[in-house]
């Protein structure tokens, strides 16, 4: 070591300086070194009797500084006696000195180390585990307030003997193991996050669950969770995200609401209306609107799913130049007084029957005779009277029908089976045909408006597919009458509108006499099209339940084939509700049995 180098450095310097002649102890008895010293003058001795003084055995007065004789180290002031000389305190001397506080351990002599467990101390610095009570080095302890033994830092991290806890953010670590779950970089314990890999923080699972501080991702099927707010749209049960079900009551797989709609994996059931959905099959309806303001939602009635002629019935007196709309859908249904039956609000519109014809491609013909959609008494010499195309299904619909099955003459000037229906001066039809030559009006501003021009079998099979029937006689009659107890529609105590009627002039109560036209201006060519309104326009003449039954067409009933009802469309037709019978009579119909411009229908829902 350093300082016993030095010592015996000094030691041979104290030999050499001493050692130069003989020692006391080498020269005969009575003889002193000065005899010795003197022999190097050549014989004469240095004073008188030729002798020098013994060397004394310690200092004059101990206890001696360094460098001074000793007989015993308790004649040094450091304690350290070496060949009779007080030689500078040091560590590996085996004594306790200079400052320290214990055998070669403790104090501030320089290269002296620090104290083991239960050596004398004065403070934590002596001690190699930093920790000094009552004078004694302590083993180092994971309570002791010190980073000591191998933690990271104070009390936390590292392993044995303390073993301590894992460090917090912020803490100094060596590696991730010595933090208490988050990550060690640059050796600091990190704050945690939602991507370290480490489930941390309030999460329930690895990087997922919880909130603050991470705000990690909900967890997926089969990770831990503390509540169902864990999870990402599956219920927590168990302290485990559980795969979606049907009746978990959240809106997971692939359902489009609350425990409906969809398919696998849930399979749930279909969705009530007003429920969100995609497509018709998610819907109890089979009818997902998907326009107008239900878009996205279940609605009741599969002909009302596009806004054009679905939504767009009722008050829209911009019409009339006034500003107030109150649009609804053109399948509000409404109670007949004194039945259980309820009766579309609105006529048929041209748009309703269009949806019907997209949803079957046209092939009214295959849903009618299929055994499990084929209406009640349907009979099956009606099957071609219904299209089974979209081609079909315009001819029946647009301007001309020629050679009809049910045309008794095809031959005449008048082959077309429908009358009044062609895109000229005076006729028209509110069916949007494609490149249908002499069309003057678009797609969106014919659907909005009454159903025309349409068969009697056609609008029987519309309505049961709809999930209603053709409307009978009794029952327009019942809501013209209010359960027959008015005269008019809009009779009934209370009406602000019930006053004097002559059917004979234009009144604002119902479209009668040409009193409506739509788009603005004047009709292009005069085609009858233009008088035609959306049903519910003439809200003013509603019955009591808010029925539209009065003006615009006459309509088709299911009593029997071809029987329709007089309720005064927007021509000069009768002025009241009357039986018409058979359209085919008189003769001068017999060969236009399939629609008119004046003639549409509305459904009923037993």
């Amino acid at each position: 070591m350093r300082i016993r180098s030095a010592r015996s450095v000094l030691l041979l310097a104290l030999v050499v300086a001493v050692g130069c002649g003989a020692s006391d102890d080498d020269l005969p008895p009575g003889a002193a070194s000065s005899d010795v010293d003197g022999g190097s003058n050549g014989g004469g001795g240095g004073g008188e009797g030729g002798t020098s003084p013994a060397e004394p055995e310690r200092c004059a007065a101990p206890p001696c500084a360094d460098g001074e004789r000793c007989k015993d180290r308790v004649d040094c002031a450091s304690g350290v006696c070496v060949d009779r000389t007080c030689f500078p305190p040091g560590a590996g001397d085996g004594i306790k000195n200079g400052g320290e506080t214990d055998v070669d351990c403790g104090g501030p002599p320089a290269g002296a180390p620090r104290c083991a467990d239960g050596k004398t101390c004065l403070v934590g610095s002596d001690c190699t585990s930093l920790s000094c009570e009552g004078g004694v080095c302590q083993p180092p302890t994971k309570t002791d307030g010190i980073k000591n033994g191998t933690e990271t830092d104070v009390d936390c991290g590292g392993g044995a003997p303390t073993n301590a806890p894992r460090c917090e953010t912020g803490k100094s670590c060596v590696e991730t193991g010595d933090c208490d779950a988050v990550l060690c970089t640059g050796g600091v314990c990190q704050s945690p996050t939602k991507t370290d890999g480490i489930k941390n923080g309030t999460e329930t699972d690895v990087d997922c669950g919880g909130g603050a501080p991470t705000n990690a991702p909900k967890c997926e099927t089969g990770k831990s969770c503390v509540e169902t707010g864990d999870c990402n749209n599956v219920a927590c049960s168990g302290s485990v995200c559980q795969p979606p079900t049907k009746t978990d009551g959240i809106k997971n797989g692939s359902e489009t609401d609350v425990d409906c709609g969809g398919g696998a994996p849930t399979n749930a059931p279909r969705c009530a209306v007003d429920k969100t959905c995609t497509d018709h099959g998610d819907c109890a309806s089979s009818a997902c609107a998907m326009s107008g303001p239900k878009a996205g939602r279940c609605v009741p009635f599969k002909s009302c799913v596009q806004n054009n002629g679905g939504f767009t019935c009722g008050r829209n007196d911009s019409d009339f130049g006034d500003n107030v709309a109150a649009l609804e859908s053109c399948c509000e249904t409404a109670a007949l007084a004194g039945t259980p039956t309820k009766l579309n609000r609105f006529a048929i519109t041209a748009g309703r029957m269009r949806a019907f014809i997209e949803r079957l491609n046209g092939n009214v013909r295959g849903w009618v005779q299929a055994p499990a959609t084929k209406p009640a008494g349907w009979s099956s010499a009606w099957d071609v009277l219904v299209p089974s195309t979209v081609t079909e299904a315009e001819m029946m619909l647009g301007q001309y029908w020629n050679n009809a099955p049910n045309d008794p003459n095809t031959t005449t000037e008048r082959p077309h089976s429908k009358r009044s229906c062609g895109n000229d001066s005076s006729n028209g039809h509110t069916y949007f045909v494609n490149g249908e030559a002499g069309q003057v009006y678009s797609q969106a501003q014919l659907d909005p408006k009454v159903l025309n021009c349409v068969g009697w079998h056609l609008v029987t099979a519309f309505c049961a597919w709809d999930g209603g029937r053709l409307a009978t006689q009794a029952e327009l009659r019942n809501a013209f009458s209010n359960g027959g107890t008015t005269t008019w529609p809009w009779g009934y105590p209370g009406s602000p509108y019930n006053g004097a009627y002559n059917k004979d002039v234009q009144d604002a109560r119902l479209n009668h006499k040409y009193n409506y036209g739509f788009p603005g201006g004047t009709p292009a060519t005069n085609r009858i099209t233009w008088w035609l309104s959306p049903p519910g326009r003439f809200w003013r003449g509603w019955n009591a339940n808010k029925i539209e039954i009065a003006g615009n067409v006459l309509e088709w009933t299911s009593d029997q084939q071809y029987n329709f009802a007089w309720n005064m469309s927007f021509e000069n037709h009768e002025g009241t509700m009357n039986n018409g019978g058979d359209w085919r009579t008189p003769n001068d119909r017999s060969d236009v049995p399939n629609g008119y411009y004046a003639l549409g229908a509305r459904c009923a829902y037993p």
